[in-house]
């Protein structure tokens, strides 16, 4: 926020599109387009804020200004090897959560958050609210249980409302029990989101659904799910090679 500040004029007034021009150059020479784009995001909002409260606020659009992303190249684990070879490695309060995420390619957030009454076990679903500006508390998603899951998550612990907890509280972040296990592995470091990436894209390998992936993953935009279907067209560019070669 100081840093947004440092580079913002300080006067309403002097928020031209020059300005805006000028702080994305000053931006661009430290962080990613998206970064900036969440930072226009942000101005956006706040001078629609004061527009609500009675302000002259500049007329200007912020979207235009909006910067293009280059296409993600999205990082995951090959195969199952290296991600046993993690766990192995990893404390025992912090195992059931890698195997939750690769399961499910559940985010953080509804890992960490993770409830009991979340858990169906009648019908083997997990259901959890995923942020949604368009609806309020969230828009529910229903993530299939498999077998070796349930049985995972059937042996934990009922401590509190929280299935994931560390010493008898919830867990408040993982990052330092990922960063333990990654370094007694000996593995080469990904981030544990890495693990959600994976998810999605062994599910489009074995299965070519992408509407199936989307489901499972929660997006409520497909094109979303689309930056994991390059493991399609690699394979079929295999396919064809193989046939015609």
């Amino acid at each position: 926020m100081s840093l947004l500040k440092s580079l913002l004029p300080t006067y309403l007034d002097e928020l031209t599109p020059q300005a805006i021009t000028d702080f994305i150059q000053e931006r661009r020479k430290y962080v990613k387009n998206a970064t900036i784009n969440k930072d226009l995001a942000f101005i956006s909002a706040m001078l629609n804020k004061l527009d609500l409260l009675g302000y002259d606020i500049p007329k200007i659009k912020i979207n235009r200004f909006k910067l293009k992303i280059p296409a993600e190249n999205v990082k995951y684990f090959d195969d199952m090897t290296t991600l046993k070879k993690i766990i192995e490695n990893a404390d025992e309060c912090f195992k059931p959560i890698i195997y939750t995420a690769i399961y499910t390619g559940m985010r953080r957030g509804n890992l960490l958050k993770l409830k009991w009454e979340e858990l169906d076990f009648n019908n083997n679903l997990i259901n959890i609210f995923v942020k949604d500006k368009t609806v309020e508390g969230g828009r529910l998603v229903s993530i299939p249980m498999i077998p070796k899951l349930k049985r995972i998550l059937k042996k934990q612990p009922k401590i509190n409302e929280f299935v994931f907890n560390v010493e008898g509280k919830p867990f408040k972040d993982y990052r330092y029990y990922w960063e333990r296990a990654i370094k007694k592995a000996g593995v080469k470091y990904q981030c544990f989101h890495t693990i959600r990436h994976t998810a999605a894209t062994w599910i489009l390998q074995e299965t070519g659904n992408i509407k199936l992936a989307q489901q499972i993953l929660g997006h409520k935009d497909i094109k979303t799910t689309t930056k994991y279907a390059h493991v399609l067209a690699d394979e079929k560019r295999d396919a064809l090679l193989k046939v015609f070669s």
